[in-house]
């Protein structure tokens, strides 16, 4: 993983410097935990070493295909509003159609 974050922040440093300083620092391990606790997970260890070199980023900084690289507290965010509106019946009635190797499961709370 450290290799591949170099990777990435040298890119960073050549194609967009400023995107430098929105790395947040790590996540602690206690962070990570909580984590998992709120969310009822046990995140795949690839993803424990990722925020614990960096725990996401600044709000606002799209680094992966204009998407925000959410930090662990970001990541509780957006899973406690999209609970609420799933509790809430926002979506009740929706489907998708996914390609084959897919499962069909258009929202899943983990």
């Amino acid at each position: 993983m450290k290799e591949i974050w170099r990777r990435i922040e040298k890119w960073l440093e050549e194609n967009y410097p400023e995107g430098l300083e929105k790395l947040n620092e790590g996540a602690s391990e206690e962070l990570i935990l909580e984590t998992e606790q709120y969310l009822g997970i046990k995140f795949p260890q690839d993803i424990c070493d990722f925020y614990k070199i960096h725990n996401g980023a600044e709000d606002g900084f799209p680094l992966i295909d204009g998407f925000d690289l959410l930090s662990m507290n970001g990541i509780f965010e957006q899973w406690k509003v999209r609970k609420e509106l799933i509790d809430g019946g926002e979506f009740e009635g929706i489907n998708c159609i996914p390609s084959e190797e897919i499962k069909e499961n258009w929202y899943n709370e983990k």
